[in-house]
């Protein structure tokens, strides 16, 4: 790294390894010359380190990591109490922005090492954080400028608690003012966030399409993998997979087009596509799951 590089610190609060926009981004800026650092949360309870082409990823305990023993008995006892409480009070909670201070006093002294020119904040939930990492690098006499990644549409985003969704959205029409630069990932999306964030320029689009230049030669084939041929109708699904990304709509739909395949690209081992693969058991022979690829 030179000092005349420019230098790009991008923060999301995943694991980063199943964020193909994120990757990509890091990919291409430093395909681009840039000195990229990605800044991702740990699903461990250690920190670690690869690399993306020139881009290097660095995940830090961003958020509380809690093994699956131990959350299933906090799960188990946050249902009792959640009932008697439900049973005996009427609770008004307050509640702040999940994960900040965490994420801040994690990231500080890297933002101060790395001091980027450019901050990517990728979702709504990075964007606080990459806030307060601007505020600190401009207090040590660093220039830093902000970018905005809207992944998602806060109101619309199902999981959100009304609470949350209100904080979420002031911070984003606040933080947003000051952006150098808003990126949405869709038209459609843009429409959206127009109003939202109360802007006046259409923010830049950056399609979740595939990288071709960074695209790598497989021996594998998805229809090969699937037992089937290239002239059975398929859908394909690839992401994170949750009850608000509508996928069980997608299986139904099987009901009405007998012919139609479907397969899940997601990690097999979620919950809710256990669930999924379960109540609709009867479609396995059009219904498959098949694991992430690099």
């Amino acid at each position: 790294m030179t000092m005349s590089t420019p230098r790009t610190l991008h923060i999301v609060l995943n694991g980063v390894t199943e964020d193909s926009r994120v990757l990509k981004c890091a990919w291409s800026l430093g395909n681009a010359g840039w000195d990229v650092v990605v800044a991702g949360a740990t699903p461990h309870l250690y920190s670690d380190e690869f690399s993306i082409g020139y881009a290097k990823v660095i995940r830090l305990p961003l958020k509380i990591v809690l093994s699956k023993k131990l959350l299933a008995k906090i799960a188990r006892r946050a249902r009792y109490y959640k009932r008697r409480a439900e049973h005996y009070l009427k609770i008004k909670r307050t509640t702040g922005v999940p994960n900040l201070n965490r994420a801040v006093k994690q990231l500080t002294p890297l933002a101060l090492e790395f001091r980027p020119d450019v901050i990517h904040a990728h979702d709504y939930t990075a964007l606080p954080i990459a806030a307060e990492l601007i505020k600190v690098l401009r207090a040590q006499g660093l220039t830093s400028e902000l970018i905005y990644d809207a992944h998602e549409y806060v109101p619309g985003v199902a999981h959100l608690n009304r609470q949350l969704s209100s904080l979420y959205s002031e911070i984003e029409i606040r933080e947003s003012a000051k952006a150098a630069a808003i990126l949405s990932v869709s038209e459609g999306m843009s429409d959206l966030l127009i109003p939202h964030l109360k802007i006046s320029v259409r923010p830049e689009i950056v399609a979740n399409d595939p990288l071709v230049a960074g695209q790598q030669s497989s021996a594998r084939n998805l229809r090969q993998d699937l037992g089937i041929n290239k002239d059975v109708p398929l859908m394909v699904y690839s992401g994170a997979v949750a009850p608000q990304r509508g996928i069980e709509t997608a299986v139904r739909a099987l009901e009405l087009m007998p012919n139609v395949h479907l397969v899940v690209i997601a990690n097999p081992s979620n919950q809710h596509l256990i669930e999924l693969l379960g109540k609709y058991s009867h479609l396995k022979d059009r219904f498959h799951v098949q694991p992430y690829v690099p």
